[in-house]
């Protein structure tokens, strides 16, 4: 719990210190991982192509479960990223808005 405090701690005084240099390097980290979200949506795509194929191929109930367990995952990152490419993007804007003022 003191880890994230303390991170906590230092983004706000390094905000204190120097907003707009703050608001510039969040900018920068923001548009940085970016590009992981068209990632995650290809990886879940070959996720759910990867599961009808195996569903589609055999009829073998250990490999269904294997394609199960691959469009679980597939789905899960959709979601987990989904949730994480809104708020960024929210995030974003909200930084571009500081910058302009």
């Amino acid at each position: 719990m003191n880890g994230s405090r303390g991170k906590a701690e230092a983004l706000r005084s390094n905000f204190e210190k120097d907003p707009v240099a703050f608001v510039q390097m969040e900018k920068e980290r923001v548009e940085n991982f970016q590009y992981l979200y068209t990632i995650s949506k290809v990886v879940a795509t070959v996720c759910f192509i990867a599961t009808m194929l195996i569903f589609y191929l055999t009829k073998s109930p250990v490999w269904q479960g294997w394609g199960i367990g691959i469009a679980l995952f597939g789905l899960a990152g959709l979601v987990v990223d989904y949730f994480s490419q809104h708020r960024s993007f929210d995030y974003y804007d909200a930084l571009t808005k500081m910058l302009a003022t």
